[in-house]
């Protein structure tokens, strides 16, 4: 986990830096692992947070917080299902490649 957080990092500062420092990126205030922590700062401050909107969900529905759009931060992401060469996939893996778009075109079984 730390150091998919230092990636995130990285990956924010870059992209900051990149833009030139125009306008000049934020200062951070406070770093934490903790969604929730993180949450609740921005609901009792005026101060930003960034995590992916599925983390915010139910704070958004409510109200209680909003999104800022920076398209210059949106990160495309990748994932990938390995399963094993031979043998078959248990029926509740099936079910979950039902609903997953594939793109190399090739059968779950």
């Amino acid at each position: 986990l730390h150091d998919v957080m230092e990636l995130a990092a990285k990956f924010f500062e870059a992209t900051l830096a990149s833009a030139g420092g125009k306008p000049s990126p934020p200062r951070v205030a406070v770093e934490t692992r903790s969604v929730d922590a993180i949450i609740s700062t921005v609901m009792a401050t005026h101060l930003l947070g960034w995590l992916p909107e599925p983390l915010i969900e139910w704070a958004l529905s409510t109200g209680q917080i909003k999104t800022l759009p920076v398209p210059e931060l949106a990160a495309p992401r990748r994932f990938y299902i390995y399963r094993r060469s031979r043998g078959q996939l248990p029926a509740a893996a099936r079910k979950l490649l039902d609903h997953i778009p594939l793109r190399s075109g090739r059968s779950p079984d």
